[in-house]
């Protein structure tokens, strides 16, 4: 099920009073001699990424001195996990940051690790909104969250001050903070050939719009029922929205030659150019490149409950089924999700929050240094936005759903060529049918 932290089958979750997701009274490693860890990283070999994830591991010996940790770098490790696996020489773990993985639980190629959630008594509630939820499957949970990426509002802070509009808010549950709000704001801060009020990115998963609608509270797929929900009111209206701001609000949001026109070099992001107002980002850029000052706000909404506008994705850790060192994976698990260690993941994931609940000051504070910008508005979108794609994306039948109709989503719907209305109807019929075995 997707959202909140509900009991599940199996798996104890306790109250405050329970053990911390890295809580000191976990079980120490079984084995008591030497013990080499293999992670599979997504990472490039010779990265500053990669450098920082091996001395994130190198560091976990100064509590487990019998325990070292080799990262392997690589571009898919999804691939290599289960090839190493067929081929008799498993890999210990590896960070999930690709999307489908629910083959790799059916196939026991990752292991479930709701006996260890409930033998160590970990606290559902420590985890930030969705995190943990995110990588349940069947009622049993098959990873660690140890980072989150989440949208948010970025702004040109100077174009902002220089036209006397008002900064956008920095609490998502500003109800003030509409789409109409947003649309206007936008309008205020646009000089048609000279700056625009808006980038063109409304959330960092683009993929057959399906985060369209959260900017009107509405899912677009309920992962417990297994069932579509694009073809909704709601839904359609976030849809209408976003197409309508793109090809009827002239001015407002570039073009691809108005793009091309503001840019200082090739593919340069929007909110780089520095001609360029508001756009949804969740990673950012090297502070060289932004030589003006900006800043992070909530998202928009116009949604009659929680502010679940844009996505959120967190990366976590699977234990390979195969690997023999389980119990000594599992406590270096609990290492990386003590408060005090949980900043760490976010730091090398390039990200600036973590899914512990209390373990971002440090990411947040690095960032603050930085950059010089308090980016605490993140923690607070990431208590209620939806993981990315809200839940499809675990499926190999995801695959299926975009060879189908991703075309027809980019070439026709986009370019305003296929209406709002035969859009949902035809993505929902194609989800309900493709992405995920009913059972």
């Amino acid at each position: 099920m997707i959202g909140g932290a509900a009991a599940l089958p199996g798996v104890m979750l306790v109250a405050c009073g329970g053990a911390q997701p890295g809580s000191t009274d976990a079980p120490k490693a079984q084995s008591a001699g030497p013990v080499k860890l293999v992670q599979l990283s997504r990472r490039a070999g010779g990265t500053e990424a990669l450098t920082l994830q091996q001395k994130v591991m190198d560091d976990y010996k100064k509590v487990a001195p019998n325990v070292t940790v080799e990262v392997v770098p690589g571009t898919v490790p999804q691939e290599q996990l289960v090839v190493r696996h067929a081929g008799g020489d498993p890999v210990d773990f590896v960070e999930n940051d690709w999307g489908v993985w629910v083959d790799l639980a059916d196939g026991k190629v990752i292991e479930d690790l709701s006996p260890l959630f409930t033998r160590d008594k970990v606290d559902a509630n420590a985890f930030l909104g969705e995190a943990l939820t995110s990588y349940t499957y069947q009622n049993k949970r098959y990873a660690m969250p140890v980072s989150m990426s989440v949208d948010g509002l970025w702004y040109h802070d100077d174009l902002f001050r220089a036209s006397g509009v008002t900064l956008p808010p920095q609490d998502p549950n500003d109800k003030t903070w509409t789409l109409d709000k947003f649309m206007d704001t936008a309008r205020r801060l646009s000089k048609p050939g000279q700056q625009y009020g808006f980038g063109g990115s409304y959330n960092c998963f683009g993929t057959l719009g399906v985060t369209d609608g959260t900017y009107f509270g509405q899912r677009a797929w309920d992962d417990a029922k297994l069932k579509a929900q694009m073809d909704t009111e709601n839904f359609r209206k976030g849809a209408q929205f976003w197409l309508d701001l793109q090809w009827k609000q002239q001015g407002i949001w570039p073009t691809a030659s108005e793009l091309e026109q503001i840019r200082q070099q090739p593919n340069q992001a929007a909110h780089i150019t520095g001609k360029v107002a508001m756009n949804v980002i969740c990673s950012i850029p090297p502070k060289d490149q932004m030589p003006f000052k900006w800043g992070m706000a909530a998202l928009p909404s116009s949604g009659t409950g929680k502010n679940i506008s844009g996505r959120m994705y967190p990366h976590a850790l699977h234990m390979s089924a195969g690997s023999k060192n389980k119990d000594t994976i599992w406590q270096l698990f609990r290492w990386l999700t003590k408060t005090e260690n949980a900043s760490r993941y976010p730091e090398v994931a390039g990200h600036s929050v973590s899914p512990i609940k209390g373990g971002s000051d440090a990411i947040q504070k690095l960032r603050k240094e930085q950059y010089g910008v308090d980016l605490s508005v993140l923690l607070k979108n990431a208590e209620t936005q939806i993981i990315s794609g809200q839940g499809m994306l675990k499926y190999a039948g995801w695959k299926n759903v975009n060879d189908e109709i991703g075309k027809r989503h980019t070439d026709e719907f986009k370019q305003n060529k296929l209406s709002v209305g035969d859009w949902v109807k035809l993505a929902n019929e194609a989800f309900d049918r493709l992405l995920a075995p009913k059972k």
